[in-house]
């Protein structure tokens, strides 16, 4: 009898690892990719801080590529500046009036490269965005700001 129900234990556990073993993180597809984009785009546009910030993973960053001076209307050209406080960066560019269109999102590699068009304070500034995305959350954003008017 305790033959038996040491092979039940046995077995028990191997049939869990087995069904451990066949289980895969969730697959990021494009469309997938896109999805959380157009999240990020419509939180950030409504000045949603916290339903922005949920899209990004723990650890994740934001690097920003010449800094907007929104003071000046200028371009503070070769900075760039990490921020790994994602949501005390959200909530500083939601402070001022931003708006943030993202344009010809295409999937390059692991990342969704999109030509971006922000409004901030009266200025226009044009530039691309790299968005790395893991499952459904973002890991890390690169923006290139290029020129402002």
């Amino acid at each position: 009898m305790k033959k038996r129900f040491g092979l039940l234990i046995v077995s028990l556990c191997l049939t869990g690892l087995l069904a451990a073993c066949g289980q895969t993180a969730p697959v990021t597809t494009e469309s997938g990719m896109q999805s959380v984009v157009n999240s990020y785009e419509s939180y950030l546009n409504a000045g949603d801080v916290k339903g922005a910030a949920a899209l990004f993973d723990t650890p994740s960053y934001v690097s920003v590529v010449n800094r907007i001076d929104t003071v000046k209307g200028v371009i503070d050209s070769n900075t760039w500046n990490v921020y790994t406080d994602v949501e005390g960066w959200l909530e500083d560019i939601t402070k001022v009036d931003y708006h943030l269109t993202l344009s010809d999102c295409q999937l390059v590699s692991v990342r969704i490269v999109c030509q971006t068009k922000i409004t901030v304070n009266g200025h226009i500034v044009e530039g691309t965005q790299e968005m790395a995305v893991q499952g459904s959350k973002i890991t890390a954003i690169s923006i290139f700001n290029n020129s402002i008017e």
